[in-house]
């Protein structure tokens, strides 16, 4: 079991065969993307092939649609997918994973959320980097959307210099 931790959120995850389960809980009262302002020009200027995942919803409305207005878990589920298939097709020419996240705040504490990452093959060996670019890619948008509305001191360099251009160009 591994555990992250940052000023926004915390996670525990447990490596399983084909899958990964991840339980994400948030520390602040921002639980959904339409508090976060930032999003979309981060995952652009970031991780813009993000916005072609498939997203199975009850809207069925586009990823890029959805990351306006989702819970911050359902876009770390996006992100470690697409940060999956982006490390992987470096090495192989097809990444098939899926995700889930769920949540039920009778039971558990608000803010908290389960997230399922699976797939047909082991895949652990790009999950670790996966997440680790994922958690930076969400932690920046939290910063960069709370300095916008006035809350946290600007950052004054765009994402890629503040993840570490290393990270991205291992992708």
């Amino acid at each position: 079991m591994g555990k992250y931790y940052s000023d926004y959120f915390s996670t525990h995850y447990d490596l399983k065969e084909k899958g990964v389960l991840l339980t994400m809980q948030v520390l602040n009262s921002i639980v959904n993307t339409t508090k976060l302002p930032a999003t979309h020009h981060v995952l652009d200027s970031v991780i813009p092939s993000i916005f072609n995942n498939e997203c199975f919803n009850q809207k069925k409305l586009t990823f890029f649609e959805e990351a306006k207005n989702t819970e911050v878990a359902h876009l770390l589920e996006h992100l470690i997918l697409e940060n999956l298939k982006l490390i992987k097709l470096k090495n192989s020419k097809t990444a098939d994973f899926r995700g889930l996240t769920s949540w039920n705040w009778e039971k558990n504490p608000y803010g908290t959320f389960k997230i399922n990452i699976s797939s047909r093959c082991n895949f652990h060996k790009y999950f670790f980097r996966a997440f680790k670019n994922s958690v930076l890619i969400l932690n920046y948008i939290y910063e960069k959307s709370l300095a916008e509305s006035g809350n946290l001191s600007k950052p004054d360099q765009g994402a890629r210099q503040i993840l570490a251009p290393e990270l991205f160009s291992t992708l």
